[in-house]
């Protein structure tokens, strides 16, 4: 734009005393052309050579693909910090403390299993009417108990134990450094029972206990079974014998919801801490 080359009288001035010429180009232009060095133009986006122009055109959408990208890759940094380590990371839901299933592990070591339904019956393979009025066939059922421990005693192997703050100090073995083992519940219930039964065999046929901690171990088994039982809660509803003549309750024939013995026996096998056999 180009000023009037008259110059006005100040008592003239007014909104329309100057005019602007609308040239082709703007003079802006013209004196930017003006100010900068001989041989130099101003940047323009037409005279870019054509490479140039393609970059611009896809530089743009590849950096925010590639921004977008980075976010989602930080968002799963911060959702799974262990993911590019070698540390493991255990997650668990607190809100769940208060829902977890009847006799389930809180620590979420152990997994659910399905429940079965059972009607309890007298087995003499785990006790008898007679077992002690003879020794011979009292040896013969504890034996059978102890064959029903799976191998490895009822202790399971649990890795990283220290991540899990409501476990206790775990038990350890030479020939295992730094593995960690904890013994199952259900297992150490059924270990207690044995252990109060070849007990009141000892004692009813004279026998020495070969377990100098016998008498402290038995009087933990009565308390613990104890605490046990009531923890557990069964509900099942129970009647009169059925054996004809049998006025008290026996239990036999009543149907049981259970945890499903075979699913539950396969997993401790497979978890087992070590290869080691026996119940004492």
């Amino acid at each position: 734009m180009r000023l009037n080359s008259k110059v006005p009288s100040p008592e003239s001035i007014g909104m329309s005393t100057y005019k602007y010429e609308d040239l082709a180009r703007s003079s802006l232009d013209e004196e930017e052309a003006e100010v900068l060095p001989s041989g130099l133009k101003r940047a323009n986006f037409e005279d870019a050579p054509p490479e140039r122009k393609i970059f611009r055109r896809i530089g743009y959408p590849i950096s925010v693909v590639f921004n977008l990208l980075l976010f989602v890759f930080i968002l799963f940094l911060l959702a799974q910090p262990c993911y590019f380590s070698s540390r493991t990371c255990i997650y668990r839901d607190r809100r769940k403390d208060t829902q977890l299933p009847l006799m389930a592990d809180i620590n979420e070591i152990v997994p659910e299993f399905p429940t079965t339904k059972i009607t309890f019956q007298a087995n003499n393979n785990y006790s008898s009417p007679t077992m002690f009025k003879n020794s011979l066939e009292l040896d013969s059922i504890l034996q059978n108990w102890a064959s029903t421990m799976p191998l490895g005693r009822g202790f399971i192997l649990v890795n990283h134990s220290s991540t899990y703050p409501a476990l206790s100090a775990p038990w350890h073995l030479k020939s295992l450094p730094g593995a960690d083992g904890y013994s199952i519940a259900y297992l150490h219930q059924f270990h207690c029972l044995y252990m109060i039964m070849r007990s009141h065999g000892d004692a009813k046929f004279g026998r020495r206990s070969h377990d100098e901690d016998m008498e402290r171990h038995v009087t933990h088994c009565y308390d613990y079974l104890r605490q046990s039982i009531f923890c557990a809660g069964d509900a099942a509803m129970e009647g009169k014998s059925r054996v004809e003549g049998l006025e008290m309750t026996d239990g036999w024939g009543d149907m049981h919801v259970c945890k499903d013995p075979s699913v539950m026996g396969q997993w401790v096998l497979d978890h087992r801490f070590s290869n080691k056999k026996g119940i004492d």
